[in-house]
């Protein structure tokens, strides 16, 4: 079994797989650290994650994270990392960092594993 994150505020995985969601940059960065327990994993990441305490809230603060700890010789152990998001300057900027930092990606359609809770 491997750890699956996913980062979305308002959609959830159609086939109802197991995962950790975090709904806020906030809440992806506590959740982190659970990748490193199993070993390796997923990673799913849209851009914009809504209005949270007044601001505009997105992944750039995990993708901050993610750089240092490359940075630092300590990359997050996921197998692969899927940029899902319908913001196509937001998913250019996502793949850049994600490929700068040696981290392996791919974009994929939100559409087509995901399904809005609403």
């Amino acid at each position: 079994m491997s750890f699956v994150l996913l980062v979305d505020d308002t959609r959830t995985f159609r086939d109802g797989r197991e995962h950790v969601r975090a709904r806020t940059s906030r809440e992806a960065l506590a959740a982190l650290g659970g990748v490193r327990q199993y070993g390796h994993g997923q990673l799913w990441l849209d851009h914009d994650l809504g209005i949270v305490g007044g601001f505009v809230d997105s992944t750039l603060p995990i993708l901050d994270e993610l750089a240092r700890a490359a940075s630092d010789g300590e990359p997050y152990p996921f197998d692969l990392v899927i940029v899902h998001t319908s913001n196509p300057v937001g998913a250019a900027t996502i793949m850049q960092v994600l490929e700068r930092w040696g981290y392996p990606s791919r974009r994929v359609p939100s559409g087509d594993q995901l399904v809005d809770e609403t």
